[in-house]
Order: C-alpha cells, then structure tokens, then sequence
C-alpha cells in the first residue's frame, strides 16, 4: 500500500523541477486489458520488492556535505544555490498538496558535478486532501518538526521545517538539534 502511494505521487509529480523523475513503472492508462495490468504488475515487483526506476544521482546531500564540508560546512554559494533549489522543490509540492514528511540530506539527491539537487523518498509522503493521521515518529528525529512530536495535523509547515534544519546542517557542517528522543528534542529546541 505505501508502495502504490508513493508510485501515485511520483507520477502526478512527474516533469516537477527539483523532485527525482520517475522513469519506471509507466502508468499506461489507454490499454486497461488484463494482460497490460499484468506486465505492470510484473514490472513494479521483484522477488516481493516493488521496485521504482530513476535517472542515476551519483550522490545525496550527507555525501556531499562529508565530502566537502564535515565539521565546517559547505560553502555560502553552495547553500545558497541548494536552498534555492529546495525551496522551489518544497513549493510545487505544497501547489501540488503533497507533505514530503522525511526531508533530509539523505533524501536529497545531487548531480555528479554538484551543481543540481532533487527531492527522493517519497515513501513517507501524504496527500493533504486526505485525512491520514501520522505518528509522533514521523520523519527523521533530527529533521522531525515540534507539532508532529506533540501529535498535531501536519502541515506543509513540517517540510519547511525540515528544509530549514537540513540547510543549517550544510552550512554548519554538524546536525543542528541532536536529540535523543521525541522529549529530548523538545528540550533541544527550547535550549
């Protein structure tokens, strides 16, 4: 079911600016027969995986930031470029009602020369025309925004905070709040 979600949300996002291009399974709705629902099938799943296709990135975000800024950052051109790239990202998927809900430097891809970064992972991903009621464990804990530690509706808020705290990252070079738990986040975050 998550898989069928975020295959959905892949393909309405298709042609997106800044969000990874899904390149297989094809969603070919002119030929419904059951022998073309069956080559879908037998193309989405592999020994009980479903399996997604997209164009090869050679890196994420942690790998750049490792590579090129561990303990200090990424260069201010850097950011800037990759923050401006993000926030275009973020905003077609608010215009589309989609929350991303586990924005973080691993689920950034970034071209091989550096210069390009796209959105990945949207298997956490919920359609903000449907009523879904996440847990207070979604997204990553150290990208995890307050309102969905206290059990509150998400919102797009949860992705612009999630982008905020990862762009610090590049730019600090070290996580920016380190806690341990959903509790000692907030202590965190207040401190």
């Amino acid at each position: 079911k998550a898989a069928q979600t975020e295959l959905e949300i892949l393909q309405r996002l298709k042609g997106s600016p800044g969000i990874v291009q899904l390149l297989m399974p094809h969603n070919n709705n002119s030929n419904n027969n059951n022998k073309s629902q069956q080559q879908q099938t037998s193309r989405l799943e592999h020994r009980g995986h479903v399996v997604f296709v997209f164009d090869f990135m050679e890196y994420n975000l942690r790998d750049v930031l490792q590579k090129f800024g561990k303990g200090v950052g990424l260069s201010l051109q850097a950011v800037r470029s990759y923050f401006g790239q993000l926030l275009a990202a973020a905003t077609h998927l608010q215009k589309n009602g989609i929350i991303h809900a586990d924005l973080k430097p691993d689920n950034i891809l970034v071209s091989a020369d550096f210069s390009h970064v796209q959105v990945a992972d949207f298997g956490s991903a919920m359609d903000t025309s449907l009523q879904q009621q996440p847990t207070p464990y979604l997204v990553s804990r150290f990208y995890r925004a307050p309102e969905i530690i206290l059990g509150l509706t998400p919102t797009f808020a949860i992705d612009l905070w999630s982008l905020a705290v990862t762009v610090a990252e590049l730019f600090l070079g070290t996580v920016l709040f380190k806690g341990t738990s959903n509790n000692d986040m907030l202590y965190v975050f207040m401190q």
